[in-house]
């Protein structure tokens, strides 16, 4: 849909834009004001209230890895819950921050100068409760992105999923995310551009059809299979899926002065076509995507306990050039029953999950951005499924988003009710 959400109709009593604000008010009054005691909507377990471990808050506004920042003078552990207390700014400045839960309900910062990472298995960003205000989670701004030259990571450690704390329906291991998300990675312009040429079997070079800016040497490239399928390349007898996937991963090795020249570190396996129509005149040509951000969510362990993310509620989530690697544990094989240990439903890499978004919509206009990222499910063939969900949530701007190696979506709307977003 190309209308943006502020576009109303004028002849209605109640027009969009104000039905949106009696939703969104309404939303908040019933389930998004919590009681002090950290209830928390949708039967997300409160993890930073994990009796089997010993907790840590920080005791004033200051640095991860300083000990003064922290109750007691102790950095958190990668068995202990650490809790960022209302008013508190905690900025992690170096690699090394670990803890088995987060809560933060002041703000959880990540220097935007130097390598950053937070080893974690819970990460909640908490609601606004009727007296304090919510959680704030940024890894860079818009006006104070992560530096190009470095990396912020948040890694999902692979430990067993509900343990210490009853999670019946797989919410933990992964960021939820009640309150304010700000993650902003070194722009990288387009995410991914026409070629120039088609890309022939044996070529190390790529020219494109305008020039990128932020691509740099190392990056990781896909460019996909464009054939026409032939019944003589697949297998009938395995559900007629190719027998050869053509599509093909590279990495820059060089980058020419006007970037539209990508040398690429290997040449090309198969031939890269374009569309022609029955006359054999070309119609358009592939796109090649860039997967590298410097901004990074990913699982420890991708064949053990994966990662996940989810946006709900009154959440306040804008979410710029991220790579999401190796997330999301719900497959495309049959779904078990609620709460069930196999197949657990809504376990995506990026789920906006009955999103209302905050109560004054933020400044461009819509109530959650998703844009410029990378959602890759990393080399071998996967099961998983959804890279990015919008599941009952309105008014999003989705926008520029590589999704490589999902299953049965790249992006997906649930129900099929959504609206007013702008894919």
């Amino acid at each position: 849909m190309q209308a943006g959400p502020e576009v109303v109709r004028k002849d209605n009593v109640f027009t969009m834009k104000n039905l949106r604000k009696l939703f969104l008010l309404s939303a908040f009054l019933s389930t998004f004001c919590p009681t002090d005691g950290h209830a928390l909507p949708m039967n997300v377990p409160d993890f930073s209230l994990d009796t089997s471990r010993t907790k840590i808050s920080s005791a004033k506004s200051g640095l991860w890895s300083d000990p003064t920042t922290w109750q007691g003078n102790q950095i958190p552990t990668s068995n202990q819950v650490a809790n960022i207390a209302t008013g508190h700014t905690v900025t992690i400045d170096d690699v090394s921050a670990v803890a088995y839960t987060v809560g933060v309900q002041g703000t959880l910062r990540f220097s935007p100068s130097v390598n950053t990472r937070l080893n974690v298995t819970n990460l909640l960003v908490m609601p606004a409760t009727m007296s304090v205000a919510q959680g704030h989670l940024e890894v860079g701004t818009a006006a104070s992105p992560i530096a190009s030259t470095v990396t912020a990571e948040i890694i999902f450690a692979d430990n067993p999923l509900g343990f210490g704390v009853a999670d019946p329906e797989q919410f933990g291991n992964g960021l939820i995310g009640f309150g304010k998300t700000t993650m902003h990675g070194a722009i990288a312009t387009p995410t991914f551009q026409r070629v120039a040429t088609e890309p022939k079997a044996g070529n190390t070079t790529l020219s494109l059809s305008i020039a990128v800016s932020g691509w740099e040497v190392g990056d990781r490239l896909i460019l996909p299979d464009t054939r026409h399928i032939k019944e003589s390349e697949v297998t009938p007898a395995n559900g007629w899926m190719n027998a050869v996937n053509q599509w093909e991963e590279r990495t820059v090795s060089a980058i020419s002065a006007d970037g539209r020249t990508i040398t690429l570190n290997t040449g090309l396996q198969f031939d890269h076509l374009g569309a022609r129509d029955l006359n054999g005149v070309l119609d358009f040509l592939p796109h090649v995507g860039n997967l590298s951000r410097n901004v990074i969510l990913r699982s420890e362990n991708p064949s053990g306990t994966r990662g996940h993310t989810i946006f709900i509620h009154g959440a306040e989530t804008d979410i710029r050039y991220v790579a999401f690697k190796d997330l999301g544990r719900t497959t495309f094989k049959p779904l078990t029953s609620q709460g069930g240990s196999n197949n657990q439903v809504g376990r995506y890499p990026i789920h906006m999950h009955h999103y209302s978004g905050p109560l004054t919509t933020p400044a461009n206009g819509y109530q959650y951005t998703l844009l410029g990222n990378s959602v890759d499910g990393g080399s071998s063939a996967t099961q998983f499924k959804w890279g990015i969900t919008v599941h009952n949530s309105h008014y999003g701007l989705i926008q520029d988003n590589i999704v490589y190696n999902y299953n049965g979506s790249a992006i997906a709307t649930e129900d099929g009710s959504e609206s007013f977003n702008r894919f």
